[in-house]
């Protein structure tokens, strides 16, 4: 797939799994990617074949909520993960 010919409702959707993906290194590094592992290669599977999807605007709404609603969950216990990582490495 060629990402950079990617529109509309598809482009969307691409760039939600995408900012998911983007957080992988960070979960693995905070210990929680082998929680998501499966679901990350679900998703990089997803993304491989965005074009065989039939989208309409409401499904690509929910992904987009979804996606937010995952971001919003990650990001206290990111935060208190990083957190705890940087204040033992000063000890």
């Amino acid at each position: 797939m060629s990402f950079a010919r990617v529109t509309g409702l598809h482009a969307r959707v691409l760039n939600c799994l995408q900012t998911i993906l983007e957080l992988e290194s960070d979960l693995e590094r905070v210990g929680m990617g082998d929680d998501l592992l499966e679901e990350f290669t679900e998703l990089k599977d997803i993304m491989a074949s965005t074009d065989d999807l039939n989208l309409r605007e409401s499904d690509v709404q929910r992904i987009e909520r979804a996606t937010a609603s995952f971001l919003h969950e990650l990001e206290i216990p990111l935060a208190l993960r990083k957190k705890r990582g940087i204040s033992s490495r000063l000890q």
